[in-house]
C-alpha cells in the first residue's frame, strides 16, 4: 500500500493576540476532503500560526503541495515560507491564492519572475480550483485543464500560462 502525500494549506494570521479563524483555508480544506479521490491520496492539514518561517518549514512532513492563502498582512511571510520550503523540499508544489495575487498577464509575469519558487497562482475562488490541482497531481496530468490558474510553462523563457 502506498502512503498518502501531505498537503498543507497555510493561512498565517496577523501578529495579534486575537484568535482568528482561517476561513479561506478551512473552506479549501473542507472542499478537498469531501472528494474521495483526494482523501485516498492526500493528508490535508492547515497551518495558521505565524511562527519563524524556518520553524514552520521544519514542521512540514515531506509536503507534496503547500497552499498559501495570501493577504496583505501575511503575503511577505507566506513568500518566505514558500522560498524556504522549496529549498528544503525541491519537489513541493507551491500554490498561491487570495486577494494579494495579481490577475493581469503583465503583473503575473512579473510576479512569477520575482518569485521563482511559486509554481501556481489561483485566481478567484480557490475551493474547486485547489481540488482540481490535487486531482491533476493524482492523475499525473499537467495543469492545462485546471481553470482559474496561472503557472510558469517554461522556466527558461518565463512564459506564463493563464487559464
Amino acid at each position: 500500500m502506498t502512503s498518502k502525500m501531505n498537503v498543507y494549506i497555510n493561512q498565517f494570521n496577523t501578529d495579534t493576540d486575537r484568535n482568528l479563524l482561517p476561513l479561506a483555508a478551512g473552506l479549501i480544506s473542507s472542499y478537498s476532503k469531501s472528494n474521495s479521490e483526494i482523501t485516498a491520496k492526500f493528508n490535508i492539514g492547515i497551518k495558521l500560526l505565524r511562527e519563524n518561517p524556518e520553524r514552520t518549514v521544519s514542521e512540514y512532513e515531506v509536503p507534496a503541495v503547500l497552499g498559501y492563502s495570501a493577504y496583505m498582512w501575511n503575503f511577505q511571510h507566506s513568500l518566505e515560507v514558500a522560498r524556504l520550503a522549496k529549498i528544503k523540499f525541491p519537489n513541493v508544489v507551491n500554490v498561491f491564492g487570495g486577494p494579494s495575487i495579481p490577475r493581469r498577464p503583465e503583473t503575473l509575469a512579473a510576479f512569477f519572475g520575482k518569485y521563482p519558487f511559486v509554481d501556481l497562482a489561483v485566481q478567484g475562488e480557490g475551493e474547486i480550483t485547489f481540488a482540481e490541482i490535487l486531482k491533476s497531481l493524482i492523475r499525473e496530468e499537467d495543469f492545462s485543464n485546471v481553470a482559474g490558474i496561472a503557472y510558469r510553462v517554461d522556466a527558461k523563457d518565463g512564459h506564463i500560462k493563464n487559464l
